[in-house]
């Protein structure tokens, strides 16, 4: 048996699954895509069939706008999150990440 696992944070392991795996003979893997200064490990491909993807590629100023008047107030000013000013602030990444989400779903449509 072949798993194959997502890590979020760098100290984020299988625990006892992975003992278990390696008890028995089956390998353990984990594929990253992309890495941030933020979080290690932002996006991950497995087998040709799955991506995990940590953050969010169907964001548009419309749901962005949402969010911030819903659960605004929850957000945290720290180093890796900006206030929701900046955020809107910045046209060209939302057109970028369309075109990155276009990109991907025309990929996975190939398939």
């Amino acid at each position: 048996m072949r798993i194959h696992y997502l890590q979020h944070v760098p100290f984020e392991d299988l625990a006892n699954i992975e003992a278990w795996a390696k008890g028995k003979d089956h390998s353990v893997s984990k594929t990253e895509l992309f890495k941030g200064e933020g979080c290690a490990n932002q996006a991950f491909e497995y087998d040709g069939r799955v991506i995990g993807l940590q953050f969010h590629l169907e964001s548009t100023v419309e749901g962005v706008n949402k969010l911030i008047r819903n659960c605004g107030d929850s957000l945290s000013l720290t180093k890796y999150v900006q206030i929701p000013r900046e955020i809107l602030s910045q046209h060209n990444n939302f057109l970028e990440i369309e075109r990155v989400m276009n990109k991907l779903l025309n990929c996975i449509e190939g398939i």
